[in-house]
């Protein structure tokens, strides 16, 4: 909690904060009780609650449309009500629910650790019966307890039975099933709270908390095809890369040992400064298109037939469809292999 009544409100806000202020700067400045909202929001700020009174009579309309405006909440209070007592209150509950937050992570730590100790878990409180979905949120940098608040206040009017807890630098989220709201759902109203880079992986539904490792992991493992499959999504759902999940999985420890055709073309790439694995693959995007993948390349049509011809060579086997899904699989392992390397 935070009591402002200046106008440089931006260099005392440190992030989180729930600001509390008697309109003595708001009050008369039309301009701040609109432009400390958007502040407000890039802070992660928790709300305003303002003492109307002496300095503030009431709430203009264009300040309650701007608060609207950034999701950020509004609180009016009177004047004769003193900031102590408001900050006694929400102190003592801020300390209760640190405690509580940390029984969650507890909680939330045994299960991913496939812990069955019945007294860590049952800090979870109460849930309804599955089945349930493991949401990952992978963030630049890492997760953080900001992030963790964020994540939680974006799902409360959708999965206000959600627990939310940060694990290995990421967020992991235990959603229980909802029949109005999808965990695709969920995840799109996160994606509208919180900006900079930011992959979610979701698992498919399970019906115990006993399974919630292994789902756990499933998210983690579609967060990764996801990123290799299209760079530009944020979401990818365990269900939408289902039948890649087993593959993934297989070439694990060694991805390289599953992509020797393309590794050769990779080399050859490298060492005549060739472009063969880029042109096989828009190849097989184009569905063996060539006009379609010449486009993409920025090439002629007589230029692809040429490099096709070429590459077939150092690949030894002929382009044809029945082909098509073998190389696909060896492209993304080669994609794999080099994104290991990064890391």
């Amino acid at each position: 909690m935070h009591v402002i009544d200046h106008d440089d409100i931006e260099d005392s806000l440190t992030g989180n904060e729930l600001i509390l202020s008697s309109g003595v700067s708001l009050g008369h400045n039309a301009a701040l009780q609109e432009s400390i909202f958007p502040i407000m929001e890039r802070r992660a700020s928790a709300g305003l609650i303002l003492s109307l009174g002496a300095y503030m009579p009431n709430v203009p309309d264009a300040m309650v449309s701007a608060a609207n405006r950034h999701g950020i909440p509004l609180i009016t209070m009177p004047w004769e009500v003193n900031f102590r007592d408001i900050t006694q209150v929400l102190l003592t509950r801020i300390v209760r629910n640190q405690y509580q937050l940390l029984d969650e992570r507890d909680s939330l730590e045994a299960l991913l650790e496939g812990s069955t100790d019945a007294a860590r878990i049952a800090a979870l409180g109460p849930l309804p019966p599955g089945p349930y979905c493991t949401m990952v949120f992978e963030i630049e940098g890492g997760a953080d307890a900001g992030d963790r608040r964020l994540i939680r206040r974006a799902l409360e009017p959708v999965a206000p039975q959600a627990r939310v807890a940060e694990y290995a630098r990421q967020i992991v989220v235990l959603l229980p099933h909802s029949r109005r709201h999808t965990p695709r759902m969920a995840a799109d109203l996160v994606l509208d709270r919180l900006a900079g880079a930011l992959h979610i992986g979701l698992s498919q539904n399970f019906g115990s908390l006993g399974a919630m490792r292994d789902a756990y992991r499933q998210a983690g493992e579609a967060i990764a095809l996801g990123r290799l499959l299209d760079p530009q999504a944020r979401i990818t759902h365990a269900e939408d890369v289902a039948a890649l999940l087993p593959f993934f999985r297989a070439i694990g420890p060694d991805p390289a040992s599953a992509s020797p055709r393309i590794r050769a073309l990779a080399e050859h790439d490298a060492a005549h400064g060739s472009d063969f694995v880029k042109t096989l693959e828009e190849f097989l995007n184009a569905n063996q298109n060539a006009a379609v993948a010449a486009r993409a390349l920025g090439i002629h049509r007589h230029t692809l037939g040429y490099r096709l011809t070429r590459l077939a060579e150092i690949l030894g086997i002929e382009l044809t469809s029945h082909r098509a899904l073998d190389l696909r699989l060896q492209l993304l392992a080669h994609r794999l292999t080099a994104q290991s390397a990064r890391h």
